[in-house]
């Protein structure tokens, strides 16, 4: 099964729209779906298009596709509200579930990968306090990661031993 089927839809065009349902009962072919019209409210439509003895499924397939037509299958709001935190988390979570990535993505996920890209790249911590609207530099340091590479590099750079050893190496 595909990253996709498990994640669901992310963004409004990828919703699967419905199309109703074309049932039997009691020997009639019924045309079903839900009106959700203004928005408010949904109604339950329900329309017998005709005998099955008499109707083939083709063209009680088409009648029904024609009823549903008229309606509006989708419900859309009105009102174009922010996007709220949990909101973001999923979208966020179905996003790595997508790319098959295998820990858990989050959106503070981002905020602590941009801090230590910026740190790693040569920003300072007041620059990048600024950046993530921190008020404390101790909570920003708590979200910069210093990797290996960055500490020796600070080590040679800044501590007499690190200055001897590369000029020893010379």
């Amino acid at each position: 099964m595909s990253a996709r089927v498990h994640s669901g839809p992310v963004f409004l065009e990828e919703r699967r729209v419905p199309k109703g349902s074309l049932i039997t009962h009691g020997g009639k072919w019924v045309s079903l779906c839900r009106d959700y019209g203004d928005g408010s409210v949904s109604i339950a439509r329900r329309k017998i298009l005709g005998r099955v003895d008499d109707l083939p499924y083709e063209t009680a397939k088409r009648l029904h596709e024609e009823n549903v037509s008229g309606y509006t299958l989708v419900r859309h709001d009105k009102q174009q509200r922010a996007l709220s935190k949990r909101g973001m988390q999923v979208i966020v979570k179905r996003l790595g579930i997508r790319a098959g990535l295998k820990k858990k993505l989050t959106p503070h996920v981002f905020r602590r990968t941009f801090a230590t890209h910026l740190y790693n790249n040569g920003a300072t911590a007041e620059i990048i306090q600024a950046l993530m609207g921190h008020v404390d530099i101790h909570t920003t340091l708590r979200y910069v990661q210093i990797g290996p590479d960055k500490l020796a590099q600070t080590f040679d750079r800044c501590h007499p031993r690190g200055r001897l050893n590369d000029q020893a190496q010379q």
